[in-house]
């Protein structure tokens, strides 16, 4: 292994880590405070690492499956922050071209036909569908419904989580059978969550409160 293989992987696992211990403190300290910002923005640095990373040795392991992850995973981080960032959710260049690969990257997960990659891409189908429809939508200045904005940000947000804690799983547990299992505990652990703070956070009153200090 090369030192510059060496060094990705160091980086790779260390921010990983991060990720994994920042993304707890952001999901459990109350949303719009300090800690959930603070948190919840270097969960992104460190998620925007791992990503990364994982793209630049997928192409010294020749893995495609560490490729089509990595790039999964930048654009759902990428778009929970940018929900946030951008709440009008008018759409810029970049956020074009990142959902574009994306749809790219989808395509080439489903029809790899291996089993994990056609899962991820199906719910990857879902996500860039919905955002390239709302686009649209802004492109035609069609009414969107309020609070849209909140239901991107967690719903990426915790599904960059899901994908890192999916692959510290799979990575570190080889002794539960079958190996399916390890696969979907995190989607089914953390996707009632989505649904929850989704449906706490954008009905009134609670839907004024999260819009005063977000």
């Amino acid at each position: 292994m090369s030192i510059l293989t060496s060094s990705l992987l160091i980086l790779h696992i260390v921010f990983g880590g991060l990720a994994l211990l920042l993304g707890l403190f952001s999901m459990s300290s109350r949303k719009g405070q300090k800690l959930h910002k603070k948190s919840g923005f270097y969960f992104f640095v460190s998620m925007m690492v791992v990503s990364f990373t994982a793209i630049l040795l997928s192409s010294f392991k020749g893995s495609t499956f560490l490729f089509h992850i990595g790039i999964f995973s930048l654009y759902m981080n990428y778009s929970g922050l940018r929900a946030i960032r951008n709440k009008k959710l008018n759409p810029s260049t970049s956020d074009w071209i990142i959902n574009i690969v994306s749809l790219i990257n989808t395509v080439l997960m489903i029809v790899s036909l291996e089993l994990v990659l056609v899962v991820f891409g199906l719910i990857s189908l879902q996500l860039v569908y919905s955002q390239l429809k709302l686009f649209y939508l802004l492109t035609k200045n069609k009414e969107i419904p309020r609070m849209t904005w909140l239901v991107q940000h967690i719903g990426m947000m915790v599904g960059t989580y899901i994908s890192t804690f999916t692959a510290f799983l799979v990575v570190n547990i080889n002794f539960i059978e079958p190996n399916w299992i390890v696969w979907i505990l995190p989607s089914v652990i953390f996707t009632p969550l989505i649904i929850f703070w989704t449906r706490k956070y954008t009905q009134t009153p609670k839907r004024k409160a999260i819009e005063d200090i977000l």
